[in-house]
């Protein structure tokens, strides 16, 4: 039974290395992994294949540059470019800004900035770099990449000799865009497939396509969203500022006012220690003519003399309240109701004489 069993998968082996040699780019494949699990797409080269002819260092390489003028973080990026392209002269740098050349924006689905794409002179394939900021090292690497490999004939890759797989699954899973790479090691068996025939490929494209208009919907009503909760958050931000500015000036005035109770509470209090008219402004001249002669003072001469702001603050206060007691305003007559005509001023009656 051992030896049955080794047999098959030795057939199994001879059968998939048969498969490997019929395999080209583009062929629609269905994989099946060891877990069991199946995938299925068309089979891409990457530029970096195992087979094909090296790139000579030599070849020119263009680089494109995708920025924006007013991004700080292009300006960064260009000071870079500057500096690491002196070093590469075979690299020919092609900036890209927006509105100039859509195709190509479209073509690598650029959606941010800066964004890097290393091309073949001969637009044979290109490289894209994870959009954001590059160094030096980055760009190297890269290029390191990017000139691994140069098939003439991406078509001809010989899947015998490869150690991976790559497929595109976009066609089958219309949810997905872009590629997976499978080690050999991990693939069980893999079958070719009937292409899909163009009506089903239309029928997909559509299906992409509204997958891909029903995503930018939900982003858009995720932006809105967001906005909404921004302006929001703002708004509540705003509220609570001002509630706290509102308290913290009750709080000021309310300070203000008790200080100001302080004072006038202190000002009375001197004002009855010193009343008028026995002090006034005539017992403080006379208190600074003595000061002034340098006579002796006394400690009520002194107090007085250091609070005697307090003193006239305090006589303001009284006089004040003086005058309102004094004009007390009257209250007003009743006035008349509407057409009646006010009662004839009565005359003293008229004394006749013999």
């Amino acid at each position: 039974m051992v030896r049955a069993a080794c047999m098959l998968l030795g057939l199994a082996g001879i059968q998939d290395e048969d498969v490997y040699k019929t395999l080209s780019v583009g062929d629609r494949v269905r994989i099946t992994f060891r877990n069991g699990n199946t995938i299925t797409g068309n089979l891409v080269a990457l530029p970096s294949a195992g087979t094909g002819r090296a790139r000579p260092p030599a070849d020119p390489v263009a680089l494109l540059f995708f920025s924006s003028p007013g991004d700080p973080l292009c300006r960064t990026q260009e000071a870079v470019l500057e500096q690491w392209l002196r070093r590469h002269p075979e690299v020919q740098l092609e900036v890209q800004e927006p509105g100039t050349r859509p195709e190509a924006w479209k073509t690598h689905e650029v959606k941010e900035v800066p964004t890097l794409v290393f091309r073949d002179a001969r637009a044979r394939r290109f490289l894209k770099l994870p959009p954001g900021f590059k160094g030096e090292n980055d760009l190297s690497e890269a290029l390191i990449l990017f000139r691994a490999t140069a098939p003439e004939d991406p078509s001809a890759v010989d899947y015998l000799r490869e150690k991976a797989l790559t497929l595109d699954v976009g066609w089958e899973y219309p949810g997905l865009n872009g590629t997976i790479t499978i080690p050999k090691d991990q693939i069980r068996a893999i079958r070719k497939l009937q292409a899909l025939d163009p009506k089903i490929l239309a029928e997909l494209e559509q299906e992409k396509k509204r997958l891909r208009e029903e995503i930018e919907r939900q982003n858009r009503e995720r932006q809105a969203l967001n906005e909404e909760y921004e302006r929001r958050a703002a708004k509540a931000a705003e509220e609570e500022a001002r509630r706290a500015r509102e308290q913290q000036e009750g709080t000021e005035e309310g300070e203000r006012i008790l200080r100001e109770a302080e004072r006038l509470k202190k000002a009375l209090d001197v004002y009855r220690r010193f009343p008028p008219p026995e002090w006034g402004p005539r017992k403080l001249e006379e208190i600074r003519g003595r000061a002034v002669r340098k006579q002796p003072l006394s400690p009520d001469d002194q107090d007085f003399l250091q609070n005697i702001d307090l003193w006239l603050e305090a006589k303001s206060y009284h006089e004040k309240k003086k005058g309102e007691m004094k004009s007390p305003v009257a209250p007003a007559p009743p006035a008349a109701p509407e057409g009646t005509q006010p009662p004839p001023e009565e005359k003293p009656p008229e004394v006749k004489g013999p």
